[in-house]
């Protein structure tokens, strides 16, 4: 409902005021905002402007929406939507974000986007009706596009922008890319348990290092290979090959290798040796909510198939006092 305050949806008042995590969207997870992610597939141009940050790409709200209010970026109808992002995209013709912005052939406003790939013809220009169709478009999704930006912009993870929000053009052919972008998000945001306590990192003869632990996989039921290309390998005792639970399933069991790390003080301190697939100890330091420096994580060839089990086994020295 256009007349509801943004506010309804993402409260943007200081973290000390009363009801902030009660009453919108961060309600979802009170108290934690950067397990929320805030996606729209909308009106929005097919190519939407981002820029590189932190080794990352993110969106450029201010094109979407306009110059932010001198008061504050959260006033949005204080935003000067002259400055929105518009103009021409390929074939498909005319587009623009910009508020109340009429179309001069049509009784509405210049869409945000029209159908990827379609052709601009000024007599099917408009939106149409359910006996004239016209070109299919959409218009600008201004007020859900602040809402994924203060998902994206508000200093609501210990004092620094969540990066949780997103959204892609309704217009494109294929959503897949999207998708890929939410799942991107989320993935970033599923944190590895801590380990209780750290291990022994031991030096290779390589200048790298390793920690004296092994990682089964209990494949999932019908799998029975261990992938090399993926950093598995049969036990070598093969009455540790198969393991069966208490139903009577049996279950393939694979050693996963270990990616050792560069020591400290390398060019590439701490990070896992690249090409290699399986898992690794990572002790890099971090600076995301929640998170630690002592996790168990896998290379991007190593990843664990979806419905398997993962078993950490390390024998290490601990002082007892």
């Amino acid at each position: 409902d256009p007349t509801w305050k943004l506010d309804r949806y993402y409260n943007t008042r200081p973290a000390n005021t009363p009801n902030r995590w009660t009453r919108d969207l961060l309600s979802l997870k009170p108290g934690h905002p950067e397990r929320i992610v805030f996606a729209g597939i909308l009106g929005v141009p097919l190519v939407i402007p981002t820029r590189m940050a932190a080794e990352q790409s993110t969106i450029q709200w201010d094109q979407l929406l306009g110059a932010p209010a001198a008061a504050s970026p959260d006033d949005f109808y204080g935003r000067d939507s002259t400055t929105a992002i518009s103009g021409t995209q390929g074939t498909a013709g005319p587009f623009s974000m910009r508020a109340a912005n009429p179309d001069p052939l049509c009784e509405h406003v210049v869409p945000a986007c029209r159908t990827e790939g379609s052709t601009y013809d000024p007599a099917r220009a408009c939106a149409g009706t359910s006996t004239s169709p016209g070109q299919s478009l959409a218009f600008p999704s201004r007020r859900i596009v602040e809402i994924a930006r203060r998902f994206d912009e508000t200093p609501a993870c210990n004092g620094q922008p969540c990066r949780n929000g997103i959204v892609a053009s309704i217009c494109a052919n294929d959503f897949s890319s999207a998708m890929d972008a939410v799942l991107q998000k989320i993935i970033l945001r599923i944190t590895p348990k801590c380990l209780p306590r750290p291990l022994v990192v031991q030096p290779n003869a390589d200048g790298t290092e390793s920690v004296t632990c092994v990682v089964r996989e209990e494949l999932p039921v019908g799998q029975t290979a261990c992938d090399p290309a993926r950093g598995r390998r049969d036990p070598e005792n093969p009455a540790d090959r198969t393991t069966t639970d208490s139903a009577g399933i049996s279950r393939t069991v694979c050693i996963v290798d270990q990616v050792p790390t560069y020591a400290e003080g390398a060019p590439n301190a701490l990070q896992p040796v690249s090409g290699d697939a399986g898992w690794y100890y990572d002790r890099r330091p971090v600076v995301e909510p929640g998170a630690c420096t002592r996790q168990i994580r896998f290379s991007t060839q190593g990843e664990p198939s979806t419905g398997s089990t993962i078993r950490l086994e390390c024998v290490q020295s601990v002082s007892v006092r």
